[in-house]
């Protein structure tokens, strides 16, 4: 084998080298190729023999010291050197980058230890715990040395603030007597009251009008049909359609429908002279003519107190007649303890006075004209002082009509 076949057959086995998974097999090659070439041209026998010319040395060249340097490695240096490489032709997955990818994929990340400035937050929800120090709940806020405090006393000072006084160190607000106006209750609907219909004590309630009362619609109320000035002889009722207003009094027979007011229950007085109307025997008389009748019973506790009587018109009469009779306290009716009065004007204080007690009874008649509206009222008393008792029972009436 002459050089130039070596150098071929070598050329051939690091063209092989660049393809194969073989190296040291191939190097093995090369070693026996070189092998080879040394026995044929130089000489054979280990190695050893000259040639020609050789590293510029010309002649019976002998290989020498400084003939091999750093460039020509053993076979298991060779070896080693290609241990960690990889074959000239491979590939690789996704999971594997070039250094220019990496760059470029480090170029847009932070370093592992970095901060941030309070601009870059630009969504989320921090935690209470990163706001400030303490305990963050519904009873704190976060003050402005970075720490979480309960407010101080509520937040407003003691003292008169207006139509609201503070006190309690800020946890007691009493608003002034008269401070709050219509404009600050709340809305309430047209044509209604406000009071309580309810039982018990509570809230306001809104009240509607019902009955004979309506509102005018200029912030008052009055009776159904009524009428400023509905003249005189009038009394407020109902139509025969059942219409409410101001109608004329019924006339004929001598008179018209008799009103009647009675007692439902016994009345009682001690120890008192001053002649009192009787809280039930009470009647309303407008103007016009008008006879007023009553029967009145009462008893008495013992004979000391006996008993008087008269009665009252707070309005104005002008000619008037009457006549009355009572009946001495526990006496018969028939007997002399009976006495009959006619006279004119109302009935003047009327003493009884007898030996017995118990029962009593009062009868009148009383025809008057009247001018100016008032109340009739029948009044009584005991005649002497006395801690026993004397009564007007239950039964006692009134009665009266108009247009005789």
């Amino acid at each position: 084998m002459t050089i130039e076949d070596g150098f071929i057959a070598l050329g051939q086995i690091f063209n092989d080298l660049a393809i194969t998974d073989k190296p040291r097999e191939l190097f093995g090659a090369a070693s026996t190729a070189f092998s080879e070439l040394a026995e044929e041209d130089f000489g054979g026998g280990g190695g050893g023999g000259a040639v020609d010319s050789f590293n510029t040395r010309v002649g019976a060249v002998v290989p020498a010291a400084g003939d091999y340097d750093a460039f020509y490695y053993t076979d298991t240096e060779v070896d080693a050197l290609l241990a960690n490489k990889a074959n000239a032709v491979h590939t690789h997955d996704d999971r594997y980058y070039t250094e220019a990818e990496i760059t470029t994929f480090l170029a847009g990340k932070a370093a592992a230890v970095h901060t941030h400035v309070a601009g870059d937050i630009t969504g989320g929800v921090l935690a209470t715990a990163r706001l400030g120090t303490g305990t963050a709940d519904a009873t704190t806020f976060l003050r402005g040395d970075g720490t979480w405090q309960v407010p101080p006393g509520g937040g407003v000072s003691d003292g008169d603030k207006g139509d609201v006084v503070v006190s309690g160190s800020g946890t007691v607000w009493t608003i002034d007597n008269d401070a709050v106006t219509f404009a600050k209750f709340q809305n309430v609907a047209t044509d209604r009251l406000l009071g309580r219909d309810t039982a018990a004590s509570g809230d306001v309630e809104e009240i509607a009008l019902a009955g004979s009362l309506v509102f005018t619609g200029s912030a008052s109320i009055q009776l159904s049909g009524d009428a400023a000035s509905p003249g005189n002889t009038k009394l407020y009722g109902t139509d025969g359609s059942g219409v409410k207003g101001w109608y004329d009094q019924p006339a004929g027979g001598g008179g018209g429908t008799w009103t009647p007011v009675k007692k439902t229950g016994n009345t009682s007085r001690t120890a008192s002279t001053t002649l009192t109307a009787d809280p039930d025997l009470v009647i309303a008389l407008g103007v016009g003519e008008w006879v007023v009748r009553g029967v009145i019973i009462g008893d008495t506790a013992n004979a000391t107190m006996d008993y008087k009587y008269d009665t009252n018109f707070t309005g104005t009469f002008t000619t008037s007649w009457r006549h009355h009779r009572h009946i001495v306290a526990g006496a018969v009716t028939g007997t002399d303890a009976e006495s009959t009065v006619v006279g004119f004007g109302s009935i003047p204080s009327t003493i009884v006075v007898g030996t017995t007690f118990g029962v009593w009874r009062v009868e009148f008649e009383h025809h008057i004209s009247v001018t100016v509206a008032g109340n009739y009222q029948f009044r009584w008393a005991q005649n002497t002082s006395d801690a026993g008792a004397i009564r007007v029972l239950h039964g006692s009436y009134l009665e009266a009509a108009s247009g005789f």
